[in-house]
């Protein structure tokens, strides 16, 4: 394959090129794509062969069917006639509707934008290397998204097909806000390692959009449903209510009929959709190595949850006064980068739990991670600098992004929408990560985020006497050294058995409901009702013991933190440290915040727990009898979460939010919520609604976000803590144990 210009003329990626292995066809590749070659073909006559079947069965009924009307009288002639009729109706309504999945329009979803070459030279010259590398023919068009991935396709559908090299790559910009290039460079590898599979790329692809569009079908929503539903609810009348149900009824029918020929489809293709992936995987794991292909996933799945709590906090935002962020993508990335330890191992333990079976169409992450471990590749492309170096202004394409995210999904609902600057959050985010690492160092150990530990100091207090705080601190530092190793093996102790203790919380809900538990789903073993119970206790005991060693520690630490923030009392401190004033200004600010958050902890601890309850419970509902079960458990669960919301709305609202705008501060922090009080940006609105699934967002939300201020108030705290510590030894030129201050009474 000739190599593009921009390839010959980089000495690093005519290296790559060189270096290049081509990637071997699997065993077997001819016969699997014979067998889709076939599906393709079958499946559609079999869905065509059954509405055939349908329509051929109304025109029977309406002329062998209607002798008994001439042989009644009077009054049931009419319901004579609407006995003969309803069948007829009902089935060419069925016709029509198992017809509408192949004309009626899909619901909204956000637009893609056209990316030209002229606006980002550097990015498509980036994937045309890619390609020229990989051997691929690269996209004659890019487009960009919001969403946390990226994919390649035919340009014109189905048409594309028979040409070669018409493609489109749809790239995420979010991937590009939270990705490193050389993890990019994986992904773009990966989508075009299809692209060099030939005949089975091309059977592939159409398999791949033929049990997509079904399965969107048969699970999803589009424009006519929408429209049914509205229509039966707006028409007031009878026949409008029974007319939108029967098409519900005629509906759902056509929909069991997709899934189970999607079923069908992808056992049938199962076998060969996972080893083309499996090929794809090698061109990825040969470009980039095999040591980054498991953090790449684990990164894509931080951003898909990041996504997830994106979305609803923007939905809060726009209900709450139609805000909603003008740079979408970075405000993933940034709360990506906010999520908890806790958060970030619950991803990896749900890679490593995910099984795939007989009718997936992708392997096991777990599997496609070993597999790219046992082929121990180095990797070609090394580069790990910022994803977001590949554009001239990825600023603005964000934004041309968001604009066509929002507008596509909201339609006229856009109009009149308030974009809020979230450049100024992406910058805080990447501090305060910064600060977070500082925690370990600084504290010995990092604390679990549900395990909490807290000043003990409201403010910084006035200080009569230097040297006793000195003293308290050199104390505390040398305890903390013989405390730090033991609370660090136990922090991972704690977590282990509280997240295993939660799972048998949960299973134990669910059996209180008399549902059915899924132990495979949650990770346990089956066990009876006893056993349950028993695991429960033995878990929470285990967590108990663990928690003592961190709560020494914890307290330790604190006494640190303390000892350090209360130094910025003493008269004449800012001799040593000469932003003292602001830093005190700042600390007490902080240390409301945290006094704020000890008292609410309670209530988001127990709200965490009954929407994880909750949440496990509701997804154990097969019908209506289970479902009136689940609600005797979820109901109360639900009602909980409501009134602990409220309770924690009304003790954070007297509260200052440090990170709002006007809070005294020593930098520069932008408002993610544009409220001055603590019950606002962390619980926002209590749930009133008896949605259940709001409910569950609402807390959900309120755990994510009191999980992220704790932890970025405390990382701020121990900066200033650290500041004032580093600015004293710096200035008596010794370690900090041997400073030596004046009290306030000999100052001057």
């Amino acid at each position: 394959m000739a190599l593009p210009p921009s390839v010959l003329a980089d000495p690093v990626w005519s290296h790559l090129a060189e270096n290049w292995k081509p990637i071997p066809k699997r065993p077997g590749y001819m016969i699997g794509i014979a067998i889709m070659g076939v599906v393709i073909l079958i499946v559609p006559l079999i869905y065509l062969a059954v509405i055939g079947l349908v329509g051929w069965g109304v025109w029977w009924h309406l002329t062998n069917d209607g002798g008994f009307i001439s042989h009644v009288r009077g009054r049931l002639v009419l319901g004579a006639l609407a006995l003969y009729l309803a069948p007829a109706v009902a089935g060419v309504l069925l016709v029509i509707l198992m017809l509408k999945p192949i004309f009626a329009p899909r619901a909204r979803k956000g637009r893609e934008v056209m990316l030209a070459e002229y606006e980002e030279l550097k990015l498509h010259s980036f994937v045309q290397n890619v390609c020229a590398v990989v051997g691929a023919p690269p996209p004659k068009r890019i487009n960009i998204d919001c969403d946390p991935n990226a994919s390649a396709g035919f340009r014109g559908g189905a048409l594309s097909i028979f040409r070669r090299g018409d493609l489109t790559l749809t790239i995420g910009l979010p991937l590009v806000a939270g990705m490193t290039k050389r993890q990019f460079a994986g992904i773009l590898a990966h989508e075009f390692g299809h692209f060099s599979q030939g005949a089975g790329m091309r059977v592939s692809y159409t398999v791949s959009t033929m049990i997509g569009w079904m399965l969107r079908t048969a699970l999803g929503r589009d424009a006519w449903d929408e429209w049914i539903e509205e229509f039966g609810e707006a028409s007031g009348s009878l026949w409008g209510v029974l007319f939108a149900l029967v098409c519900r009824v005629c509906i759902g029918i056509a929909r069991l009929l997709l899934r189970l020929l999607a079923m069908f489809t992808i056992a049938l293709c199962s076998f060969m959709l996972k080893q083309m992936e499996y090929d794809a995987d090698r061109y990825e794991v040969q470009l980039t190595g095999s040591a980054e292909f498991g953090p790449t996933f684990q990164r894509l799945g931080e951003l898909g949850a990041a996504a997830g709590r994106a979305h609803d906090e923007c939905f809060i935002g726009f209900r709450r006064d139609r805000a909603l962020p003008d740079n979408y993508p970075a405000f993933i990335g940034a709360l990506s980068r906010r999520l908890t330890p806790e958060d970030r191992e619950s991803l990896h333990k749900i890679i490593d739990r995910q099984g795939a079976g007989l009718f997936s169409t992708h392997p096991a992450t777990k599997s496609r991670v070993a597999a790219a471990k046992k082929l121990d590749q180095p990797g070609l492309y090394t580069d790990s600098a910022p994803a977001r170096e590949l554009f001239g202004d990825f600023d603005a394409a964000c934004k041309r992004a968001t604009i066509g995210h929002f507008h596509g999904l909201m339609g006229s609902d856009f109009v009149g929408v308030k974009l809020t600057p979230t450049s100024d959050l992406t910058a805080s985010s990447e501090k305060e990560a910064a600060r977070e690492a500082t925690l370990p160092r600084y504290l010995g150990f990092d604390p679990p985020t549900w395990r909490p530990c807290f000043p003990t100091l409201g403010r910084v207090p006035v200080v009569g006497d230097a040297k006793v705080l000195v003293q308290r601190l050199r104390a505390a530092r040398h305890a903390l050294k013989e405390q730090a190793g033991a609370a660090r093996v136990q922090v991972a102790e704690y977590r282990k058995h509280a997240d295993e203790g939660a799972k048998w919380d949960h299973a134990r809900t669910v059996l209180d409901a008399g549902l059915t538990v899924d132990y495979r789903a949650l990770g346990l073993q089956s066990a009876t009702r006893l056993g349950v119970s028993a695991k429960v206790e033995s878990c929470n005991g285990a967590a108990a013991e663990a928690a003592g060693v961190i709560d020494e520690a914890g307290e330790t630490a604190m006494a640190r933190l303390g000892a350090s923030l209360a130094l910025l009392g003493v008269k004449g401190i800012e001799r040593m440290v000469p932003d003292a004033p602001k830093r005190h200004a700042r600390a007490d600010v902080l240390l409301a915040a945290m006094d704020m958050l000890r008292q609410t902890f309670p209530m988001a601890a127990a709200v965490r727990h009954a929407v994880s309850c909750s949440t496990v419970a509701a997804g154990a509902v097969r019908n209506q009898k289970t479902l009136d079960a689940a609600k005797k458990v979820v109901r109360p669960l639900s009602d909980e979460i409501c009134n602990r919301m409220d309770n924690a709305r009304r003790t954070a609202g007297g509260t200052l939010d440090p990170f709002a705008p006007g809070a005294p501060s020593h930098d520069e922090y932008a408002p993610q919520y544009n409220v001055t009080n603590m019950g606002e940006s962390l619980v926002g609105a209590t749930p009133v609604w008896r949605d259940l699934e709001e409910i569950l967002g609402a807390g959900e939300l309120f755990t994510g976000r009191w999980a992220e201020t704790y932890r970025r108030v405390l990382g701020e705290l121990v900066e200033i803590g650290e500041h004032v510590e580093r600015a004293l030894a710096t200035c008596a030129k010794a370690p900090v144990d041997s400073v030596q201050t004046k009290s306030p009474a000999r100052a001057g």
